[in-house]
Order: C-alpha cells, then sequence, then structure tokens
C-alpha cells in the first residue's frame, strides 16, 4: 500500500489557497527541488490531477484542511469532507479549526463526529496570528484531539510562518512531553533543524516524522533516511506535498534514497496504514 499523507488537489477551496493562486511560484518550488511541476496545477484541474493520481499508483492520500490568515487561504472541512466523498476511497481528511477562538475545540469534534475526518491539521505559523505549537491558546484542541483519540498533523518548518523560527521543533517537544498519548505528525520534518528534529522524535515515542518534500534533493535528507534506518522506522511517513512536488516525482524522489528495502515499505505506506487505523 503506497499512502501520501500530504495531498493538496485542485479540488473546492484549495484553489483559493496561495499554492494555486500563485502557481509561478508553486512551479519555482518544483524546480528547485529537482522536478517539473504537476501538470494538474497549470490548469488547476481535478480530472487532471486523478489521473496523476492514478499513474503514480497510489493507494490513499492524505488531505488536510487549512484554518489561515488571509493571503494563504482557507479549504474548510466541508469541502473536505466532500472530496472524501467524491474521491471513491482515495482519500482521507483531516479537519482544520480556527485557531484561538472559544468554538475551535468544538468545530474540531464536529468535524470527527458529523463529517467523517479522521485527524487534525494544524498550521500554527498561519493562524490568525503566527503562533508556535505550544501556545496555551491552542490547549483545548489538543485536548479535544486527545479525548477524541485522533492523531494531529502539525506544520513546522522554516517557511511555515513568517520567519524560520517556525521551523524549531522545541515548541512540539513541549507539547508531546504534556500529552504523551497523543500521536503527533511533524509535516515538513521540522526543515531546516531536521536533527534537532529527530532528536524530538527519538525522546518522544508519540512524535512522527513527515518530511515530504525536504527529503527530495535538499540538504538534511541523509538524515532523515539514517532515522528511518534505525529507531524511526515505525515512525516515518511518505508525502508529496503536492502541488509543491508531483505525486510520481516525490515517489521517485523517496525511492532513490538509500532506505533499507522493509523500511521503504513501511515508509510508503505502512506506518500511515498503522497510523490511520487501517491495519
Amino acid at each position: 500500500m503506497i499512502i501520501d499523507f500530504r495531498v493538496r488537489p485542485p479540488f473546492g477551496g484549495y484553489l483559493n489557497t496561495h499554492m494555486y493562486r500563485d502557481r509561478q511560484r508553486t512551479a519555482w518550488m518544483a524546480g528547485n527541488l529537482g522536478h517539473r511541476p504537476p501538470r494538474a496545477l497549470a490548469e488547476a484541474s481535478w480530472s487532471i490531477f486523478l489521473e496523476e493520481f492514478e499513474a503514480a499508483g497510489l493507494d490513499l492520500a492524505v488531505v488536510p484542511g487549512r484554518r489561515a490568515e488571509p493571503s494563504m487561504g482557507e479549504v474548510p472541512n466541508e469541502d473536505i469532507a466532500r472530496l472524501v466523498r467524491e474521491g471513491a476511497g482515495r482519500f482521507v481528511g483531516l479537519a482544520a479549526v480556527r485557531q484561538g477562538t472559544p468554538e475551535a475545540a468544538d468545530e474540531l469534534e464536529h468535524a470527527i463526529r458529523d463529517l467523517g475526518l479522521v485527524g487534525l491539521a494544524l498550521d500554527p505559523g498561519y493562524g490568525d496570528k503566527p503562533r508556535y505549537a505550544d501556545d496555551p491558546v491552542l490547549k483545548p484542541i489538543y485536548d479535544r484531539a486527545r479525548r477524541l483519540k485522533i492523531p494531529v498533523m502539525i506544520t513546522v518548518s522554516g517557511n511555515a510562518g513568517p520567519d524560520i523560527s517556525h521551523g524549531n521543533p522545541v515548541p512540539v517537544d513541549r507539547v508531546a512531553a504534556s500529552y504523551p498519548d497523543l500521536q503527533i505528525v511533524m509535516a515538513h520534518g521540522g526543515w531546516p533543524w531536521v536533527p534537532q528534529s529527530l532528536g524530538v522524535a527519538f525522546r518522544r515515542p508519540n512524535v512522527w516524522i513527515l518530511p515530504d518534500i525536504y527529503a527530495v534533493n535538499m540538504p538534511g535528507a541523509r538524515d532523515y533516511v539514517d532515522a528511518a534506518n534505525g529507531f524511526l522506522q515505525d515512525r516515518i511517513l511518505f508525502g508529496s506535498s503536492y502541488p509543491f512536488l508531483p505525486l510520481e516525482g516525490a515517489l521517485s524522489g523517496y525511492r532513490a534514497l538509500p532506505f533499507r528495502q522493509k523500511v521503504l515499505e513501511k515508509v510508503l505506506g505502512g506506518n500511515a496504514a498503522r497510523l490511520l487505523r487501517l491495519t
């Protein structure tokens, strides 16, 4: 099974995000990673994306919602639920909530209980105001996620906020320590603080690493591989961060890395299936 843990297709609210509004920058990012941009990006085409999905041989993709400040655009939970319904078993959805509001925890529960989403996606650096993962206003959200027994994906990288400090994994370490039974996925893998992020995962068994684009032709990629071939083999995930990488390009990039074969199978799908309780 191949599961891409971070995909933002040209569908619904995604089309209003910066990824599709500023297609030139998105294409520039793909080029910097050594790949041509996805075909579906230029035309913002859902049908072309589905062709790319089938051509890549994916079994499943995780699609996260987004509640962000206006320049980033928003992907409401209702759009994610519709994408999952119309995707014919190809997608599972992560909810997003409006951080710092009294109703955020109830918004999350509604998305899980009523809309059928399976986890939470947080972008602390892109909220109504930039935050770090351990900001006190997020505590009710983590409390509710723990009660619901769902995984939480937190975007952590030098590009995930107004300055590079939002890649520092120390706030995630504090959250993981406070919620040892909450499964936390670090999207973007804490890049460029790669060794430090892996250090957090080493000491916190509830932290998973999703390097996504930063494992493909980027400095620090070998550190992720070394960790995966050792202590992290059961808690590292594959993701394209589409549309910043084409689906096939992301897969070929991961397959070119020196993962041990059994580890690669876990990275490309086995670990995600277990985290999502598909097996």
